[in-house]
């Protein structure tokens, strides 16, 4: 089998030669280049050979991998154009978007679980539990006979759903080469963006034509696939695969799990409840529910910073605090939060609009949504074409987080006429031109700007942030939504309003309520759009944070940082084994030394 071999040396302006390893001598220690020195690390097996995976197994892994990646996120945003045929059938508008964030919720909240896993399971046996996971439960969801059956069938579903694009980037990365890594970056902003986008489309076309159910359905025989190409071409030995280790279950950060879990949900509950419940805003389960979401954020930074200091290398971080002292990591990251909750929040009102304001079905609605896809998959390739052999991945996010607060933006001067106006399309191309660019470039910056070791929950991290983003963007419109309908409807029944499509085709409602109804709503979008334009715009204001100071070539600056790699180790090593010989002083009665 043929071996992947770092250049032993690099080529200096004037034409010498030095060594990688007298140049990675003299560098500046690991906090200061890690500020300084930022590039996608080649990290390495044993000295500095790794084994190549064959091109025939890469391609089979990488088109499974897509699949599953793509299910993750089809299912995430499939629901949208679903919702009022749900509700119609069990009768209750009140939980029904439960349906759609359950999942999401599940979804960002297990992501960080699925890194601890993989490293306890190993990669391959983690990936097929998080496909047997969302096979299994995709056909619960279609046999479900209740609304609570439903959403509890969703939560296991996005569990599932969350280890297929989490263990997924991590395979990506550790099986990738230099030269593929940059378009892999862009395969897997393809799969998220198209994925987000399809998932409406899809479910209209499902649910005009046949029942809901399908939507859920479709999903079996499609993972079969995915799992059959992941089984056969999953390169045992090769790449950098970290194996099984058993022994990693004693380092899972449990309590920072259970604590990004209740950041994550508390806060979405409460917004979620406000929107169920008129005039919960000042009641105890709302503020509640948020102050406790804040009190787990500060805890879980506060825990971080604790067992990071105090007990370095015991525990595997949930979320690692020095990771967020990397300028250009954590402007990403909360970028691509504040980017995924306006993504969201467009993806599900455009065709709840399309439906609401201009009366037309599922069908039209999820179709209406053909232009947000189609550049979506654009701006992913774009994201990563742009940097061929300099880091420009900065600049692109900028102008992405730009181009997509104009789309949204624009989006709320959208008139409340009967026909759809066609500047919905254009509009669509922006958001989605904008978001794709954003969400490949983010996926490298987060490779590019972690340490070998980190490289899995730095991807999860980042991954995570884009969709808890929109979950938060979900519940928030739902909240706008709901309280505009709540007040200005009331006169209007909420059997009419549960299918406005055929309320305006059967003449359920008068001229003055098909008015009244397509203003109260078209107003409530605008307020979405304004509201995920300004999200949009912060943004943006994080990614000029993630410029990139370096002017070497990126191809040397992958090379510089495998050899920091190398030298990082050595040391996370001896702090581990330090770590280890002062608990047994501790054990035998000793002072366990302080460490800085």
């Amino acid at each position: 089998m043929p071996l992947i071999t770092e250049k032993p040396s690099s080529t200096q302006p004037n034409g010498t030669t030095q060594s990688l390893r007298s140049r990675s001598s003299t560098t500046p220690s690991r906090e200061t280049t890690s500020m300084q020195t930022s590039a996608i690390a080649e990290p390495v097996r044993g000295p500095a050979e790794v084994k190549a995976v064959p091109a025939w197994r890469f391609a089979c892994l990488s088109f499974g991998l897509g699949i599953g990646l793509f299910m993750s996120f089809m299912d995430g945003s499939i629901t949208s154009t679903a919702i009022y045929s749900i509700g119609a059938e069990f009768g209750s508008m009140t939980k029904i978007t439960w349906i759609a964030l359950a999942y999401t919720l599940a979804d960002v909240g297990l992501a960080i679980v699925f890194t601890s896993v993989a490293n306890i399971l190993g990669r391959f046996n983690t990936y097929l539990v998080a496909q047997f996971m969302f096979f299994a439960f995709s056909f619960g969801s279609g046999f479900a006979q209740t609304e609570d059956q439903l959403i509890i069938c969703r939560t296991f579903q996005g569990i599932g759903g969350s280890g297929l694009y989490t263990i997924a980037l991590i395979i990506w990365q550790e099986v990738s080469t230099l030269q593929t890594r940059k378009f892999i970056g862009g395969a897997i902003g393809m799969c998220i963006a198209s994925g987000g986008v399809m998932g409406p489309i899809l479910g209209g076309i499902i649910t005009q034509n046949a029942s809901w159910r399908w939507i859920f359905w479709i999903n079996p025989p499609i993972m079969v696939l995915s799992t059959t190409l992941f089984i056969v071409a999953y390169p045992h030995g090769c790449g950098r695969l970290r194996p099984a280790s058993f022994a990693s279950v004693y380092k899972v950060d449990w309590l920072g799990t259970l604590l990004l879990i209740g950041g994550c949900v508390l806060p979405c509950f409460a917004l979620m409840h406000a929107a169920e419940v008129p005039g919960s805003w000042n009641t105890g389960s709302f503020i509640g529910s948020m102050v406790g979401g804040l009190i787990s954020w500060i805890l879980l930074v506060v825990w971080g910073v604790y067992h990071t200091t105090k007990m370095p290398g015991r525990l595997d971080a949930a979320f690692p605090p020095h990771l967020f002292r990397n300028r250009r990591y954590a402007a990403t990251t909360a970028g691509s939060l504040l980017i995924g909750l306006g993504y969201v929040a467009c993806l599900f009102s455009i065709p709840l609009r399309v439906q609401t304001v201009h009366g037309k079905g599922p069908l039209i609605a999820g179709l209406t949504l053909l232009p947000l896809l189609c550049c979506s998959a654009v701006g992913s390739i774009m994201g990563s074409v742009l940097s061929p052999t300099k880091d420009r991945f900065g600049p692109t996010i900028m102008v992405g987080s730009a181009i997509m607060a104009l789309g949204t933006g624009l989006l709320a001067i959208l008139d409340d006429s009967a026909a759809i106006d066609p500047k919905i399309y254009g509009f669509q191309c922006l958001v989605g031109l904008g978001f794709g660019m954003t969400a490949s470039a983010s996926t490298l910056v987060a490779n590019i700007e972690s340490k070998m070791k980190d490289h899995a929950v730095a991807q999860g991290i980042t991954a995570a942030a884009r969709v808890f983003g929109g979950a938060v963007g979900l519940a928030a419109s739902t909240t706008i939504r709901g309280d505009d309908v709540r007040i200005k409807l009331a006169s209007i029944s909420s059997a009419a309003l549960q299918n406005l499509h055929l309320s305006y085709k059967n003449g359920d409602l008068t001229d003055e309520q098909i008015l009244l109804v397509r203003k109260v709503y078209s107003d409530s979008y605008s307020k979405i759009f304004i509201m995920a334009a300004g999200i949009a715009a912060a943004g943006f204001l994080c990614s000029l944070f993630a410029w990139n100071g370096s002017t070497e070539p990126l191809g040397d600056r992958l090379l510089h940082k495998a050899e920091l790699q190398e030298a990082w180790a050595s040391e996370d090593a001896a702090a581990e084994k330090e770590s280890e010989k002062s608990s047994e002083d501790v054990s035998d009665g000793s002072v366990l030394p302080s460490k800085v």
